[in-house]
């Protein structure tokens, strides 16, 4: 009998019973998955709720194709700039904290809970 004891969506570890003296451990992996990416921070610049801002996210193995959500919602325009450095084009969201997801190509995800929206300052006209 075979005992599945690990299972992501780019590996498998199993123990296979083989021999008397005991199991086989099996991994089974792609070699070229993405890592686990990791989010330090997410920098809004000054914009509106309609989106359309720029926002800049730091962190470690961002690879090309990541997607990014704020909120929930989808950015637009992802560029991974470097393997610590993404930027994107904000959506359409409410004013306010929102996280910020980044997820690899083989489906790794990190989350930014600490960014924040500003409303842009109204100007006084005299």
């Amino acid at each position: 009998m075979t005992y599945v004891l690990r299972l992501t969506r780019a590996a498998l570890l199993a123990a296979v019973p083989l021999y008397a003296a005991g199991p086989l451990l099996l991994w089974l992996g792609h070699a070229g998955a993405a890592p686990v990416p990791t989010v330090t921070a997410a920098a809004f610049a000054l914009g509106p709720s309609v989106g359309g801002t720029a926002i800049s996210i730091s962190g470690s193995s961002f690879v090309a194709g990541v997607t990014v959500t704020i909120g929930g919602t989808p950015a637009t325009s992802v560029v991974v700039a470097s393997a610590t450095t993404i930027t994107a084009t904000t959506p359409a969201r409410p004013i306010g904290a929102a996280d910020v997801g980044v997820t690899n190509v083989g489906g790794q995800f990190a989350r930014w809970s600490r960014a924040t929206r500003t409303p842009p300052r109204s100007r006084l006209s005299s």
